[in-house]
């Protein structure tokens, strides 16, 4: 949704509240929470355009390498694990984490995290 400037919205349920946080505040490293860091991925995933689950799966299925600033191997997202962090049933590691802002991130998100 839009608000009256244009700028990009995402609605978040929260029991019986609703809850409006603007999509350009997705820095990870602020969630208090596991609520907050769910609704943080959320936002990373729809500023990347909101790609199918199968979309970064594929992408990410063959990764190999070291996370950028870390000493982490970047890891394949699968649909089943995305489905159940960004519905906030399962708490992301890090390497998850790091491997998900990265796909769907702007390029310099996990230096900029892991500093």
């Amino acid at each position: 949704m839009a608000d009256g400037d244009g700028q990009l919205r995402t609605a978040l349920s929260e029991g019986q509240e609703t809850v409006t946080q603007e999509v350009d505040n997705f820095d990870p490293t602020t969630a208090g929470s596991l609520e907050e860091l769910v609704a943080c991925l959320r936002r990373v995933h729809i500023h990347a355009g909101k790609p199918s689950y199968r979309s970064l799966e594929d992408k990410t299925k063959h990764v190999s390498g070291i996370l950028p600033g870390t000493q982490l191997k970047q890891v394949p997202l699968t649909r089943a694990v995305l489905n159940d962090v960004l519905l906030g049933r399962k708490f992301p590691g890090k390497a998850f984490l790091l491997t998900f802002v990265s796909t769907c991130g702007p390029k310099t998100a996990v230096t900029e995290f892991c500093s």
